[in-house]
């Protein structure tokens, strides 16, 4: 199950976990791991608006970019919430492959696995559901409430803790 922890703002282990933090970006410089302040958008309230939803009763799962290869359309990080009736908010690839990362969500949803996604160009499926800007992406879905997604508490105490303003790791 997911835990949340603290960031060591000084560990590479960082690097094989997804980010979450209100209003900023990390990046590496120098070895340490450091906080760019940015201004808030609606992309940046994905784990808020899930919890929202669970509140109004839907089915929720959470989408999120984990590694990116070349030209990617979102960086890692990057999250979308997909609902039981296939509604979403946010964005992980810019439109090229939300169509597919939402089906998966909602077999997630069903049978309570979270999944790793992989997309990017292929001779066979270039434009079908994969990046036609030629990089690559893996999106993690994650069903909240069910199954090896992390709980409803999980996602409670995630939103405390951006709504604090204190960074976090989301173990996988």
């Amino acid at each position: 199950m997911p835990t949340l922890e603290t960031m060591a703002v000084k560990s590479d282990l960082f690097m094989a976990h997804r980010r979450s933090y209100l209003g900023g970006t990390w990046w590496k410089s120098g070895g340490i791991l450091r906080l760019r302040e940015t201004i808030m958008n609606p992309q940046d309230s994905i784990p808020e608006v899930a919890l929202a939803w669970v509140g109004e009763g839907r089915k929720v799962a959470l989408a999120t970019v984990i590694k990116t290869w070349g030209s990617a359309p979102r960086p890692v990080g990057s999250q979308l919430v997909v609902d039981g009736d296939m509604g979403f908010e946010g964005s992980v690839s810019g439109g090229c492959v939300e169509g597919a990362v939402i089906m998966d969500a909602v077999e997630a949803m069903g049978d309570g696995t979270c999944r790793v996604l992989s997309f990017g160009v292929s001779d066979d499926t270039a434009f079908e559901v994969g990046l036609a800007c030629g990089g690559q992406i893996e999106v993690l879905v994650e069903p909240v409430g069910v199954g090896q997604g992390p709980s409803v508490a999980q996602l409670q105490a995630l939103v405390n803790a951006r709504a604090a303003r204190r960074p976090v790791v989301w173990e996988v």
